[in-house]
């Protein structure tokens, strides 16, 4: 899809990032740590501080956010792991996933990593093939699994945890 506008996400998004977080969370609730009635409980300006704490690239049509990812450095301060981040959150609306959008995000964010940022991380939920194989074709591998990662309504689910190295990309 050549219309795609992909750019960082700021304050004046904030609306838009949190109806298509709670669009995530209602569309593929196994695909997230957090819940929807969670996050429907934030307010925007819970999301405007996200945004200012974590950094968020969206993935736009027509003006429409159809697509965002997010990382952050999980301790930042701390030297010794101050070349990892983490992706928090990745989300493409159903219609465009069949599209490039996703692969072109996830360059998006990984080109606006900062220098220091060598290793990226993320975790998927067992079971879901088609993050993993989309994860694995833009330079993930598994390093491990996590049993009963996660829990929802007393059931327990497995996560995958996956790299990738970025200064070797």
């Amino acid at each position: 899809m050549s219309d795609l506008e992909f750019r960082k996400l700021d304050d004046e998004d904030a609306h838009l990032y949190r109806a298509l977080r709670l669009e995530a969370l209602k569309e593929s609730p196994d695909a997230f740590l957090a819940t929807y009635e969670e996050d429907a409980e934030k307010t925007e300006a819970d999301f405007v501080l996200r945004l200012n704490n974590d950094y968020a690239v969206g993935c736009f049509q027509d003006d429409h956010l159809i697509a965002s990812a997010d990382f952050y450095v999980a301790e930042p301060g701390r030297s010794k792991l101050a070349h990892k981040g983490t992706v928090a959150g990745f989300y493409v609306r159903p219609r465009y996933r069949s599209t490039d959008a996703a692969e072109k995000l996830m360059d998006e964010l990984i080109a606006h990593l900062p220098d220091d940022i060598t290793q990226l991380n993320l975790s998927t939920i067992a079971g879901d093939d088609r993050s993993l194989a989309f994860y694995e074709k833009v330079g993930f591998q598994v390093w491990g699994t996590e049993p009963r990662g996660s829990r929802q309504n007393g059931v327990y689910r497995d996560e995958i945890h996956m790299v990738r190295f970025i200064d070797d990309a």
